[in-house]
């Protein structure tokens, strides 16, 4: 046989052999997520955690310094945004500010669920996260992220940031009424790891 046509015929063999590696490592490859060792955090819905009537309250908190009797009460929501009122009590006085808080999500790989709401008030921001929702809805665990800006003529610099974790309820509670406990040990087991303090702002006083 001339020597042309066994040289070909030996490329169109390799050609339609796979290789043996190329099988192997398509094996290595995971079909199932339930295989993989790597658990995707839980993620909770903000938007719908906060679309209520009833006032949203501050539990507990690690928040230094907090406000007594503080309180979220929605106003409206649209598909972006939920516009809302958060007070506090100062003494006998009530003291409300209008906020608006963009919906988005902490985690960007996962865009289809709303966990965090951002916010602007004056020279301060807050992005907060819902990490954890009572399967009733009656509470939930939020992460704080609080940024304070710099100057007018130097806004990005950013001066201080702080962080803190803290348990809100739906509704107002009464003697009877308790916190669902997931949300207590969600709260408790971060305390306890990151040794923190804690207080509570609510009070049965409270307006």
């Amino acid at each position: 046989m001339p020597l042309p046509v066994i040289i070909a015929l030996f490329l169109c063999a390799l050609l339609v052999t796979p290789a043996k590696s190329t099988a192997q490592d398509s094996q290595l490859q995971p079909t199932d997520d339930a295989t993989s060792s790597h658990q995707d955090p839980k993620y909770y819905a903000i938007d719908r955690f906060m679309n209520i009537t009833d006032d949203i309250w501050v539990w507990n908190t690690t928040q230094k310094d907090v406000k007594k009797c503080r309180k979220d009460r929605s106003l409206y929501m649209t598909a972006n945004a939920t516009y809302f009122n958060r007070s506090h009590e100062e003494d006998t006085e009530i003291i409300q500010k209008s906020l608006v808080g963009y919906f988005g999500n902490f985690d960007e790989d996962k865009p289809s669920t709303y966990n965090e709401i951002r916010i602007t008030d004056g020279s301060d921001t807050y992005e907060e996260v819902l990490v954890y929702a009572s399967p009733d809805k009656t509470c939930g665990v939020v992460k704080v992220f609080a940024y304070r800006y710099g100057t007018s003529w130097l806004p990005e610099i950013i001066d201080e940031s702080v962080i803190w974790r803290e348990v809100r309820v739906i509704g107002r509670l009464n003697d009877t009424s308790t916190v669902h406990n997931g949300c207590t040990k969600e709260f408790d087991e971060y305390v306890r790891d990151l040794k923190r303090n804690w207080t509570s702002p609510y009070k049965k006083e409270c307006i």
